[in-house]
């Protein structure tokens, strides 16, 4: 008798762990609490800007794509996040992220190679729009509080940090929300 694979819910990310950063995006979390609408913040040491998205997928596979990472090529680059959005449209707001300004070029870069090397293992190719989640909204309260704010941070530059890593992720949610472990690191190489 065959066991049940165990099944891993996982994505591929740059993770952010810049103090100076974290801090920037936990005053923006407080400035939205602040429109009087409800949201689900990101907790600090979960901000990241997610490169792919796998899903709950059985172990083996997780292992296939950890092989096939090792094809992953980019150079160490500088990444600015900048600018307020919203997913899907401010008339309809479920999300609210930061931006990247400087160096979304080589992420899409290492977007492409992820299509690639993931596509050859069955996974479709995915679109990308590189940004970082700072909440996901339960209830809008007041929208023009919401747009006066996205208005307020249109184009500003929050800072910027090194991407020296790429991590294959395993995702495990409980009741108090997701936890994040890395299963597998990429360093830079040309």
């Amino acid at each position: 008798m065959v066991g049940l694979e165990r099944i891993i819910r996982s994505f591929i990310s740059v993770d952010v762990e810049d103090d100076k950063l974290l801090d920037v995006f936990q005053t923006l979390q407080r400035r939205l609490v602040e429109t009087g609408n409800v949201f689900k913040l990101v907790e600090r040491s979960n901000m990241h800007i997610t490169l792919r998205f796998l899903g709950n997928i059985p172990e083996s596979l997780v292992k296939r794509v950890m092989k096939g990472l090792e094809e992953l090529k980019f150079r160490q680059f500088r990444m600015e996040f900048k600018g307020l959005g919203v997913f899907p449209s401010r008339s309809y707001v479920r999300v609210v992220w930061v931006g990247v300004g400087e160096g979304v070029d080589e992420l899409r870069d290492i977007h492409v190679q992820l299509n690639g090397i993931l596509g050859r293992l069955g996974f479709k190719s995915e679109r990308f729009s590189p940004h970082l989640t700072l909440a996901r909204v339960k209830a809008v309260r007041s929208r023009a509080e919401l747009v006066r704010l996205l208005q307020e941070y249109d184009g500003v530059s929050f800072g910027s940090m090194d991407v020296s890593s790429v991590r294959l992720k395993r995702s495990t949610l409980t009741p108090r929300g997701p936890v994040y472990d890395t299963i597998m690191e990429v360093k830079p190489r040309p």
